[in-house]
């Protein structure tokens, strides 16, 4: 007998859930009593579906990954997982923050950084910004916005893969570095290319390829990187720690070096 995952065979009391490595995770794994399936809860949904089926923004932006999973337990029709049984029975924030990232990392991850996206790409305090058009051959954002492809993804070892999502910056602002609940987010900027393969730099531009094809993107490097910039940052800590401790061991050698002789009086 081969153990598939919930996600091919959902109807069997045999599946499982894995992570992205092939790592197995079944304590990810839930049953849904009313349609008779098992799913893997590791994830969360995408947040231009999560904006789709609520019919709008939430009413303010999230800084907890728990709150996050919480108005997603609200919404019906967004997905079989009851996130609030990943919780350990806690009812205080800050408990069930604790009991989700020491017990479910996986899961309190995902919900972090998707938490972080829908909070900068799709609501913004309450506003919800505009989402693309996608059709064959074409993208689309409203009047002084510009549509971009981004990828982003957790830290984990065993989430190596990103996920993608095609948003509608306006025009003119630039990425940043985004770290809404204390952690960078580690994510990638794409332009599109148009059917004369420059970048796509309107509100509306025709593709030589349907929508969703990685040729859009035209093989091009990201015009920004996340994670680049936190390692950058990383790098220059590391380095202003390693010049100071450098320092120090040079003047307590040289002190011994080449201070004076001590003479004994006898």
């Amino acid at each position: 007998m081969s153990i598939h995952t919930c996600g091919e065979i959902p109807s069997s009391i045999y599946c499982t859930c894995y992570s992205q490595t092939k790592q197995q995770q079944h304590h990810y794994r839930q049953h849904n009593k009313t349609k008779q399936t098992y799913g893997c809860c590791d994830t969360v949904p995408n947040p231009v579906n999560i904006v789709e089926v609520a019919g709008g923004c939430s009413a303010s932006s999230f800084t907890s990954p728990v709150t996050y999973l919480e108005y997603l337990d609200t919404l019906t029709n967004l997905t079989d997982c009851v996130y609030s049984q990943f919780f350990g029975g806690k009812t205080n924030l800050t408990d069930k923050t604790i009991y989700l990232q020491n017990e479910f990392p996986e899961l309190y991850d995902n919900a972090l950084t998707n938490m972080q996206v829908y909070n900068n790409f799709f609501c913004d305090s309450g506003t919800e910004i505009p989402k693309p058009t996608l059709s064959d051959h074409q993208v689309s954002c409203t009047a002084g916005y510009v549509p971009y492809l981004i990828s982003y993804q957790t830290n984990l070892d065993n989430t190596p893969y990103p996920n993608y999502v095609s948003i509608c910056q306006q025009d003119g602002n630039s990425f940043d570095k985004i770290t809404t609940g204390g952690t960078a987010l580690n994510y990638s900027a794409y332009y599109y290319y148009t059917a004369n393969s420059i970048p796509c730099v309107n509100n509306s531009c025709s593709t030589n390829y349907e929508s969703g094809n990685y040729n859009n993107l035209a093989n091009q490097s990201p015009i920004f990187n996340g994670k680049e910039v936190k390692d950058k940052q990383t790098y220059l800590i590391a380095g202003c720690v390693l010049l100071v401790l450098g320092l120090i061991i040079f003047g307590v050698l040289s002190y011994y070096i080449f201070r004076p002789g001590i003479e004994l009086v006898g």
